[in-house]
């Protein structure tokens, strides 16, 4: 019998999966979804524990202008645009994910990192550049030293032991050459202009991109290093340009969006 991926959860919206974003031990995933039609943006989370759904349709009081920036445990980031025309200047806010209640809102504080009960970040004041850390228990604020900073910095980056973003080649890129002709070899099939690739607990992953009907579409291959195919997906078609971050592994599971719509989970 061949082997296979196992499938873990599913879920499906009428509005577009827009962002995705866990908790840094990848307890939690928060999906942002917007209804361009509606005008709206709604919020869902899962227990990656479990591969259960923890709440779904979550709305705020701004309902367009707000999305996902930062998660720790059981808290849950969020940013709204103050100015429209300039995407840069946002104020944050905290819920618990157990609650969904509002624990920690600002205008000024420019949040870079939420860890263990701290807000890191930075207040720009003419041109002064200050960074903080703000307990969500007890409101304290302090200032950060440079080492401390750097520490943020640092640990802001989703890249850790239990979440793998995969590598993102373009054309030029030499490595693409190489998975290229790994593709051709596999599936006689010529792939164009990027790719995005892992490897991964003795498996391959590669999202790769065909021309079909005049524009790209773009499929999902995993396989064993024997070379047994386990799972093989076409992820979304009539692209104009190659994504970014197509698929991710959090702790043992491949995340990925079909069809801007349509989540799946596989164990692995």
């Amino acid at each position: 019998m061949p082997k296979k991926l196992n499938p873990v959860f599913s879920f499906s919206s009428p509005a577009k999966i827009w962002n995705l974003l866990t908790d840094r031990e990848a307890h939690y995933l928060y999906l942002e979804l917007r209804d361009e039609e509606a005008h709206q943006v709604s919020f869902t989370a899962y227990d990656l524990q479990v591969g259960e759904l923890l709440w779904d349709d979550l709305h705020f009081e701004e309902d367009w202008w707000i999305g996902l920036s930062a998660a720790e445990g059981k808290l849950l980031v969020l940013h709204t645009y103050e100015d429209n025309d300039n995407p840069e200047i946002k104020s944050f806010f905290a819920v618990r994910n157990d609650t969904q209640k509002i624990v920690w809102q600002d205008q000024r504080l420019q949040v870079l990192d939420v860890y263990q009960g701290k807000l890191y970040g930075f207040i720009r004041e003419d041109t002064a550049t200050s960074y903080k850390s703000i307990s969500l228990e007890t409101n304290e604020q302090q200032n950060l030293s440079d080492r401390e900073i750097a520490d943020v910095l640092k640990r802001a980056s989703p890249e850790n032991k239990y979440i793998r973003h995969p590598f993102h080649y373009t054309a030029e890129d030499t490595y693409f050459g190489t998975v290229s002709r790994f593709v051709q070899h596999y599936l006689n099939q010529q792939i164009k202009t990027g790719c995005e690739y892992l490897d991964e607990n003795g498996l391959i992953f590669i999202s790769y991109y065909l021309e079909e009907n005049k524009a790209l579409a773009n499929y999902l291959l995993v396989l064993d290093k024997e070379g047994e195919l386990l799972l093989h997906e076409k992820l979304d078609d009539q692209l104009a340009n190659i994504g970014l971050g197509t698929f991710m592994l959090a702790r043992d599971q491949l995340i990925f969006i079909k069809q801007k719509r349509k989540l799946l989970s596989y164990a692995f």
